[in-house]
């Protein structure tokens, strides 16, 4: 038994056509970001160690004696045992 082909009018064909190169263009940008993943991490890194205002920034919060309510942080699921 032969299988033959229904026929589709050219709107279909034209749509599928626009999605199958969509589905390309996608998965090819995927590819793209999953292969520089690793060096923009590393470049983020680097520009947060240059960073001079978040730098002191972060040093005068670690300074800081204040701290978050324990209900606050256990509902958001950040509590720690030393917090005290």
């Amino acid at each position: 038994m032969t299988h033959k082909e229904t026929l589709v009018s050219r709107d279909v064909t034209i749509r599928r056509e626009q999605q199958r190169n969509l589905k390309t263009s996608q998965h090819k940008e995927m590819e793209f970001r999953q292969v520089n993943r690793d060096s923009n991490a590393f470049h983020q890194s680097v520009d947060a160690t240059n960073d001079h205002y978040m730098r002191d920034a972060l040093s005068k919060v670690r300074q800081s004696n204040v701290t978050l309510p324990d209900e606050l942080t256990r509902i958001h699921g950040t509590y720690t045992t030393t917090h005290k």
